[in-house]
């Protein structure tokens, strides 16, 4: 995590003032960003050299204006405006340690049934202290164990697909 994510998570903390609000401009900037995975002709738009400060804020307001907080559009712009776009992530994950929630992605090779997601979420709560909001997605590629990315920064590899990607590293370093 950077310093400026930092920075920019406790700007816009005191900018939102109540959690309602804070919270809500957490998720728009979430939004915001899978906007921007989804359309990478949107984000290539705004690291171009030639596009002038005006060209990007009418392409700001069209993409998210009417669709975010006043707050979230705030940060949007400044990022834009300073070409930090690639802070984003970062400063999501911050602001969401920040909230005191934690937000984790739980990968498993099948799906599990609600009380197995329950135990995870538990499991997680008392290890990472605080509110955990999780989502669960399946990837038969792990083939078995669980992954899970903690604020889109930290990550918990107990697949077996991980374990062979450790083995291989492992002796491809030791067998020469």
């Amino acid at each position: 995590m950077t310093i400026t994510a930092t920075h920019y998570a406790r700007a816009l903390g005191e900018f939102a003032g109540d959690a309602a609000s804070f919270d809500r401009a957490v998720g728009d900037l979430e939004t915001f960003a899978g906007i921007l995975e989804r359309e990478p002709a949107i984000a290539a738009f705004f690291s171009r050299s030639g596009v002038s400060s005006a060209q990007r804020e009418q392409v700001i307001r069209g993409v998210v204006q009417d669709r975010v907080s006043t707050h979230a559009f705030a940060v949007i712009r400044m990022l834009v405006t300073r070409r930090a776009l690639s802070l984003l992530r970062a400063i999501i994950s911050s602001a969401r340690e920040r909230g005191g929630v934690v937000h984790a992605m739980v990968t498993s090779a099948i799906p599990l049934r609600t009380e197995q997601q329950e135990r995870i979420v538990t499991q997680l709560r008392e290890q990472l202290g605080g509110e955990v909001r999780a989502e669960f997605t399946e990837d038969r590629a792990i083939i078995g164990g669980l992954r899970v990315l903690i604020n889109d920064s930290r990550l918990w590899d107990g697949t077996v697909a991980g374990r062979f990607r450790r083995i291989r590293r492992h002796l491809a370093l030791h067998t020469r």
